[in-house]
């Protein structure tokens, strides 16, 4: 089927192309009839604007990019969500990029990043959110491009910032465990050498151990470098395996790899709660399908409100950080 150009919808109606562009750009010079006349028959006849072309001529996009590490990620599925429903009440289109957090042979910046670089650097969309950097990724140089960036759990000068207040949510758990009379707690986190969302949870946890009167053991904290169910069935038997005796599990991991240690604690005969109570971090979906306790971070509200300060930006609004707080959730797990 042949595409409808500008030159069709004129010939249709006998005005040159360079008009029925005007009138669909809503150009003042351009009578609100003919603007109307335009608009009906390049609806009948299906015409729809070359983007490229648009692009060409405007440098915009009208497209705000989302960088994420995977899909499948029930934190980033939940942030994508929430902006794609700040999205409907734009004008702009959302594209998401995805690169993984492995570091190319002799570099010192993730496949994440370089696609961030390229997003920014090639103009691919107008404004981009960033998912979770690590604590050494350098965005200043970025910044020079005059494109717009979200940056979404860490703050950064000069620039949007969606945080959570993961010193808080580790501290919330912790203290919830010692509430509840648990003695020997075992932790679960990320990455915490690069990843600041788990050096916060992490320190906020060692804060309410010593508040409670308990001298911090490294050996009774576990750093996982990949947050799926399979991360979880490997720590449960390593902790297993330790033969150190824990009252209950503070999965700052997330919720997923807290799923994959109570699915093997389970085949393992182990009782939960009884022998071992479980807190994980997100409230994910099947959270409450496993009656699972655990800390909400609210991941559809933050997509939505980094939509929303793309679209600011884009506006030419001065940068804002905006934080959220977490809330515990208790089910049946502890």
């Amino acid at each position: 089927m042949k595409r409808i150009t500008l030159k069709d919808v004129g010939k249709k109606i006998g005005l040159t192309h360079a008009t029925v562009s005007m009138a669909l750009n809503n150009d003042p010079r351009v009578r609100k009839t003919t603007k109307e006349l335009v608009l009906k028959t390049a609806a009948e006849m299906g015409y729809y604007p070359d983007a490229t072309a648009r692009r060409l001529k405007t440098g915009k996009t009208n497209t705000i990019g989302v960088v994420i590490t995977e899909f499948g990620s029930a934190f980033a599925n939940e942030i994508l969500h929430g902006a794609e429903i700040k999205r409907l009440d734009t004008k702009y289109d959302m594209q998401v990029f995805t690169g993984s957090d492995i570091h190319p042979k002799g570099s010192e910046v993730s496949w994440r990043y370089r696609v961030l670089e390229r997003v920014v650097k090639e103009k691919l969309a107008d404004a981009v959110i960033y998912l979770s950097p690590k604590m050494h990724e350098n965005f200043e140089p970025l910044l020079a491009y005059k494109v717009p960036i979200v940056i979404i759990e860490e703050e950064r000068p000069g620039m949007n910032s969606i945080i959570f207040d993961n010193f808080e949510s580790g501290y919330m758990a912790a203290k919830y465990l010692f509430k509840k009379g648990k003695k020997r707690p075992v932790f679960v986190c990320g990455d915490y050498e690069t990843m600041l969302t788990q050096r916060q949870r992490f320190d906020g946890y060692k804060k309410a151990l010593k508040e409670e009167g308990f001298v911090f053991d490294p050996k009774d904290a576990y750093t996982l470098f990949l947050l799926h169910y399979k991360q979880g069935i490997d720590v449960m038997r390593k902790i297993v395996a330790s033969k150190r005796k824990y009252d209950s599990v503070l999965c700052a991991a997330g919720d997923l790899v807290a799923f994959g240690m109570m699915g093997e604690a389970r085949r393992m005969g182990i009782n939960i709660p009884k022998d071992l109570a479980f807190i994980g971090h997100d409230n994910s979906d099947v959270a409450d399908m496993a009656g699972l306790t655990t800390i909400k971070q609210p991941n559809v509200e933050m997509g939505r409100k980094a939509f929303s300060l793309a679209v600011s930006a884009l506006e030419k609004n001065p940068p804002r950080t905006v934080q959220f707080r977490p809330e515990l959730i208790e089910r049946e797990t502890v």
